[in-house]
């Protein structure tokens, strides 16, 4: 029998992905990653270009509304037989021309009073003029949504999404007060769809570079891993040690010094290919490395907030003493900073060996500005009562309103109380600056809230005219100063503190009828209250009681 004599082939080895596969497995990974990043970034940073765009449009045309309307008008839109029907109609036309040719939906203008909101000019649209639906003048806006509430209340523009019976708008409302006085808001709307289709556009936009992005740096790996796969094995070598070294870049690498080769040796896609990632490379460490700077930057503002909000706390006395009417008088303060720094602001100090001056002041805004004004105020009061010639509480307000005034270019303001007590007499000599209006709890009665004689806020403008009151304290009575943090702490479902619940509260602790502290159970039942709502405003209280009955001496 005749043998085979023929070789056996040897066993044939299956890879499930060849070393081209995997090298471009590899890079297709790396690549939907930086393309999501790419994608990503791009279109962050072109919905942030859009909306900041659509708010300064909005904002130029709520700013350039009231010089549209004619003069006085916004004083005279008072009632619903102020303004004409003509008068009216020729308003809503021009409007209407302004927001056809900006691509505004709506501009208009509201009269506040009393809480509640009236339409004093509008435009039209197309649909609405052509249908005669224009909203009337003086209509009263019932459904006035939250953002508008909280423009007024805040005295600032608010931007919000706002759906009411005309639709869904990107909406600004813009807070202002006419010549005599009366509180508008000026609105201005863009559709809610305009600005979804810009948003969607630039999404779009953006995955369209993205993917065209990776179909081209795919396109280029596949060409070249067939044509040089050497080449390609060390590209991916160095993708992988790269993204595994959270892509930082070692210089010294000699994985990284063969790339670096390959747009020298290769003319071609291999040389582009590497060429354009050690430059994708370059731009990724830049951004991390902006990024990492960026990062530093805030927190270096963050920690010096923080310090500013320290140093302006240290500005106010942490404790007081009486010295030798230590019998006569106690004296207790607190403040609660809504932010690190704050614009609430109180202070007490003897201008002389009977007189003690005891102040509380509230500054409009909040954040760093106000926190500044706040210093400058409470230097600038002290400066005004430690002048000998200055025996009076209305000239120290007067004196300071002067001064703020003068070197105030933000027109920013500050209300105050600043009252002077007798400690001997119990004499209480005070002005009001259109601050808040303390309570005098006298002993064995209810609390009273004083009417301080109408006082302007300080800083707003200058030589204006305080006025001097007068009260005498009796043995175990109490005067409580306090901010508007207090009576307008949220609590749960938007509700406020209030002042019938600080009255009661007040009330509660003076029928103790003990020398305990005041402050700490106010503020710890304010804190009760608002249970985990955010802190909206600073909180300031200050309490001061005439102990002594001024002929036990």
């Amino acid at each position: 029998m005749k043998k085979n004599t023929e070789p056996k082939e040897g066993p044939v080895l299956h890879y499930r992905f060849g070393v081209r596969a995997k090298i471009l497995i590899g890079l297709t990974l790396f690549n939907i990653l930086v393309t999501a990043i790419f994608t990503t970034n791009q279109h962050r940073s072109e919905k942030s270009r859009i909306m900041e765009g659509l708010e300064q449009k909005l904002l130029a045309s709520a700013t350039a509304l009231p010089r549209m309307l004619p003069e006085g008008y916004l004083d005279r839109a008072v009632h619903s037989l102020a303004i004409s029907a003509d008068e009216y109609q020729e308003m809503v036309d021009q409007l209407s021309e302004y927001t056809e040719q900006n691509n505004l939906l709506y501009l208009y203008t509201y009269l506040y009073h009393e809480g509640m909101f009236w339409c004093t000019s509008t435009n039209g649209t197309p649909e609405e003029l052509a249908a005669g639906t224009v909203t009337p003048y003086f209509d009263p806006y019932f459904e006035a949504p939250d953002a508008i509430h909280r423009a007024v209340r805040e005295n600032t523009p608010v931007y919000d999404v706002v759906t009411d019976r005309w639709g869904t708008f990107l909406t600004l409302f813009y807070p202002k007060e006419t010549t005599e006085g009366l509180t508008y808001v000026a609105g201005v709307d863009v559709d809610i769809a305009f600005v979804d289709s810009l948003l969607m556009a630039s999404l779009q936009r953006s995955i369209l570079m993205g993917t065209l992005a990776f179909l081209l740096i795919l396109g280029l790996s596949a060409i070249a891993s067939a044509r040089f796969s050497v080449a390609i094995k060390k590209l991916a070598a160095y993708t992988g040690e790269f993204t595994s070294s959270n892509f930082s870049a070692d210089k010294d690498s000699p994985l990284r010094l063969e790339v670096m080769r390959l747009p020298r040796k290769h003319s071609d896609e291999i040389g582009s290919l590497a060429g354009a990632f050690l430059v994708m490379e370059d731009r990724l460490a830049e951004y991390l490395k902006d990024l990492t700077e960026t990062t530093a930057i805030k927190e270096r503002i963050e920690n010096e907030i923080k310090l500013a909000g320290t140093i302006q706390m240290d500005m106010l006395p942490k404790s007081f003493d009486p010295g030798p009417h230590e019998d006569r008088i106690t004296l207790e303060a607190a403040i609660k900073p809504a932010r690190e720094v704050g614009g609430d602001l109180y202070d007490y100090f003897f201008i002389d060996e009977e007189h003690l001056c005891v102040v509380i002041g509230d500054v409009a805004g909040k954040g760093m500005p106000a926190a500044l004004f706040m210093t400058v105020a409470i230097t600038a009061l002290r400066t005004e009562a430690g002048d000998g010639d200055v025996a009076y509480p209305e000239q120290i307000l007067q004196k300071t309103n002067n001064f703020l005034s003068h070197y105030n270019e933000t027109s920013n303001f500050v209300t105050l109380f600043l009252g002077i007590l007798n400690v001997r007499s119990g004499v209480l000599t005070f002005s009001d600056g259109g601050h808040n209006r303390p309570y005098l709890c006298r002993s064995g009665s209810l609390p009273e809230m004083i009417e301080p004689e109408g006082g302007t806020a300080l800083g707003a403008f200058p030589d204006l005219t305080y006025h001097r009151q007068t009260l005498q304290m009796n043995p175990g009575d109490s005067l409580i100063l306090y901010t508007d943090g207090v009576t307008e702490a949220f609590g749960p479902g938007n509700t406020f503190y209030g002042e019938t619940r600080f009255e009661e509260n007040l009330r509660r602790l003076i029928d103790r009828g003990d020398d305990s502290s005041l402050v700490d159970p106010l503020l710890e039942d304010i804190e009760t209250f608002a249970g985990e709502e955010d802190q909206s405003d600073d909180i300031t209280i200050l309490v001061l009681r005439f102990k002594k009955d001024p002929d036990a001496s």
